[in-house]
């Protein structure tokens, strides 16, 4: 199940929960997020948008986010994506020219120009919502010298 905490910008629909080994679950989604909105000129606001690779791991009792790094969307894509509601998955084939992308390479493959496939950035966010939980003594250990607030 999809966290309450997850974040609003990630697609419910979109995210998937596959169970790993007896008692994990991972939930998996790609979201776009946007900067601040900025001035290019007097008639046109533009956004600085990224593409990024969210997981979300969970033994049943704690569970911890990673994310990926990001990537900036091409202008084009990203007005196709978030202006006229079109699904990542369905824009980046128009946008390339191809079919399928989502199951081969990625928007992230497309947009890299394969240097970071879609299973790379996923490999990444899933290891970073991993790490409490491999590397427990860094996440449970107070901060020696450090005030009340981070003990």
């Amino acid at each position: 199940m999809v966290p309450a905490s997850a974040p609003k910008r990630c697609s419910k629909e979109r995210a998937r929960a596959e169970r790993t080994g007896n008692t994990s679950w991972v939930w998996k989604a790609g979201s776009t997020w946007c900067a601040k909105e900025r001035q290019r000129t007097r008639s046109s606001v533009i956004r600085d948008c990224f593409l990024e690779s969210w997981a979300y791991v969970s033994d049943g009792a704690r569970g911890h986010f990673g994310r990926s790094g990001s990537i900036e969307l091409p202008v084009a894509l990203a007005h196709e994506v978030l202006e006229n509601g079109v699904e990542l998955s369905i824009a980046i084939d128009r946008f390339a020219g191809a079919v399928g992308i989502r199951d081969a390479q990625g928007a992230w493959g497309v947009l890299s120009n394969n240097f970071i496939t879609r299973q790379e950035a996923f490999r990444v966010a899933v290891i970073a919502a991993f790490a409490p939980f491999y590397n427990a003594k860094m996440y449970h250990a107070a901060v020696v010298g450090a005030s009340d607030a981070f003990r």
